[in-house]
């Protein structure tokens, strides 16, 4: 996890089109980022990203776009998460944290699964270990290795043509 950065900032991620906007409200900045990927990041003063933003130009054009686009992504999240067992949605958290990866091994604790899917660690690690025993990944303390990209991607929606079909 990485320290909560200056406040008033704009900072952009490794991830494509990644922003995270570390806004002060008074003394207070009422966010903070988590880094779940090694590489490089830039950061802007805020006050250069209002200006753009006040002149409505390409700046606030991405913005909103990078905006909707995330809503939406954590609409679809939210209503494919409520129907799946953990073990499909471990899958799709793997398969999402590989997306930012440029390699087959994510340095993630149980406990970022956890909390990050919103379950106990103790369901997150008897997933794991079934994914384990398939020979879908490998796993040891804070790494976890994707042995099989095909079977988690089938893991992680084993119903979707049933779903596309309805």
């Amino acid at each position: 996890m990485a320290s909560p950065g200056p406040t008033g900032c704009w900072q952009r991620f490794p991830r494509p089109n990644l922003i995270v906007g570390n806004v002060k409200c008074g003394n207070v900045a009422p966010t903070q980022a988590v880094v779940q990927t090694a590489g490089q990041a830039y950061q802007l003063p805020a006050h250069l990203v209002e200006h753009e933003i006040h002149h409505a130009g390409p700046v606030l054009d991405i913005l909103l776009r990078y905006t909707q686009a995330m809503m939406t992504q954590v609409v679809q999240n939210a209503m494919w998460s409520r129907h799946r067992s953990v073990s499909q949605q471990l899958c799709r958290r793997l398969l999402m944290l590989l997306d930012q990866s440029p390699a087959r091994e994510l340095a993630v604790t149980h406990q970022d699964l956890a909390n990050l899917l919103g379950v106990r660690r103790e369901s997150i690690s008897a997933a794991a270990f079934k994914l384990q025993n398939a020979g879908v990944i490998r796993y040891r303390r804070g790494h976890s290795y994707v042995l099989d990209l095909q079977r988690l991607a089938q893991g992680a929606c084993m119903d979707c043509a049933s779903d596309e079909a309805e």
